[in-house]
């Protein structure tokens, strides 16, 4: 029993980081694209 609620709580955990890093790096892309649409509207 203990067993299977560590394993639960891990698989959780794994999850929220995971989703926390596709957060990341999805606002990281959409600061990217937002950065080049700026420089290509300026030149």
């Amino acid at each position: 029993m203990f067993y299977r609620t560590t394993v639960l709580i891990m698989a959780q955990t794994f999850d929220t980081v995971k989703s926390k890093l596709e957060q990341m790096f999805d606002f990281t892309r959409t600061t990217r694209y937002a950065g080049d649409v700026t420089k290509g509207a300026l030149t």
